[in-house]
């Protein structure tokens, strides 16, 4: 009996992909064991080259995936350098504040102290009232930026709105 037909399935690592067929019905050549040794031979080769590019195709997915990964680390990494520099100004500024406002504690503390022992009459006592006046103002602008360096509760407190619009 002569072979006119023969089928060799392409494996690859999922299972069957397909089948290459080798027909000589219009020549009327018998088929040959060395012609399907060829056939085989072929039909792995085109599995190898067909698992090979499935293998291509998800390598190239992961490589997208780790650049988009890395891209979202770089930019992690720049918020955290930029929240550490902020940190550390914020430090900073405590620290300047503090230094700040020692002296000027002292400052307001005698002017208040010299002016409660002054004369009504005395005219330097305007000059230590001013001087009084604009120490609270520093001592608040003090206190309001170290809230923004310690971020808190805000703390709503009742005040005089006369005396403030006087004051500005």
């Amino acid at each position: 009996e002569a072979r006119q037909l023969r089928a060799i399935t392409l494996r690859v690592k999922e299972g069957q992909e397909g089948r290459l067929v080798e027909v000589t019905l219009l020549t009327r050549r018998t088929i040959t064991d060395k012609d399907v040794q060829i056939l085989e031979t072929f039909a792995h080769q085109a599995s190898v080259a067909i698992e090979n590019t499935r293998l291509a195709i998800r390598l190239e997915e992961k490589i997208r995936e780790l650049a988009g990964a890395h891209r979202e680390l770089r930019e992690n990494q720049k918020r955290l350098m930029s929240a550490e520099r902020l940190a550390a100004v914020g430090e900073m500024a405590a620290k300047i504040i503090h230094e700040i406002k020692t002296p000027l504690v002292s400052i307001g503390g005698f002017a208040r102290l010299i002016r409660k022992t002054l004369p009504p009459e005395d005219t330097n006592l305007e000059y230590l009232t001013i001087i009084s006046e604009e120490v609270s103002r520093l001592e608040r602008v003090i206190e309001n930026l170290l809230v923004l360096a310690k971020p808190g509760r805000p703390v709503a407190k009742p005040d005089n709105i006369n005396e403030v619009v006087e004051k500005t």
